[in-house]
């Protein structure tokens, strides 16, 4: 399934693949732009939650980003302002992208979770709402 794009059914948001490699000697997952993330990558950070009832985010932002479960899972709520929707990441080459505008939360992580997070704005270029306002934007 590398590289395979799912079409979820709220607006704003993709579930898509990312290319891994396993051999006798582990597990080598790619994500680059192009393939796995499909815009350029200004950053990439991760979040490790201190305890299962860590709640992340709860905002919506001006850059597109992609979610990546490493370990563990991780629920992702999703608001675009109209439609909702719990996504639930887990290591299984699973690429959340949300467009800007967007809302998320992240909530019930298991207790090993790490999620990475790719953005195409770097952090001091991002704005942040505590509201979504996905279709107030041309994300065209």
């Amino acid at each position: 399934m590398q590289g395979e794009q799912v079409n979820h059914a709220i607006a704003g948001i993709t579930l898509s693949n990312y290319v891994m490699h396993q051999d006798d000697r582990g597990t080598l997952g790619v994500l680059e732009s192009g393939s796995g993330v499909s815009f350029a990558i200004k950053r990439v950070f991760y979040i490790k939650p201190t305890s299962t009832a860590t709640v992340r985010a709860e905002h919506a932002v001006s850059a597109t980003q992609a979610l990546v479960a490493l370990s563990g899972s991780v629920a992702v709520d999703v608001d675009n302002g109209s439609e909702q929707q719990t996504i639930m990441l887990h290591p299984d080459q699973s690429v959340l992208t949300i467009m800007p505008g967007v809302w998320l939360r992240l909530r019930d992580c298991a207790p090993d979770s790490i999620v990475l997070v790719i953005s195409s704005l770097a952090y001091a270029e991002t704005a942040y709402s505590s509201v979504p306002y996905f279709h107030e934007i041309d994300n065209g």
